[in-house]
């Protein structure tokens, strides 16, 4: 997927079964994520774990999941 898809449609692709287009959402969002997750921990590798849990949340709750101001993050 391009970078200049819009992130609703690759979240509908991602809701919809695409290991491609789940794989380019954590590419955009993964430095974000552990960036939120380092300021909150105190371990390095605890980041690691949260910003994969995270995505795992992510992935687990697609069905329910919506896409606001153009992101799938909060």
């Amino acid at each position: 997927m391009s970078e200049d898809n819009d992130e609703a449609e690759i979240w509908l692709s991602a809701r919809n079964g695409s290991g491609e287009a789940f794989a380019d959402l954590f590419r955009r969002h993964r430095d974000r994520v552990h960036r939120r997750a380092a300021a909150l921990v105190e371990r390095s590798h605890d980041a690691d774990d949260a910003t994969a849990m995270a995505f795992f949340e992510l992935w687990r709750r697609r069905r329910s999941v919506t896409v606001v101001d153009g992101s799938v993050l909060p």
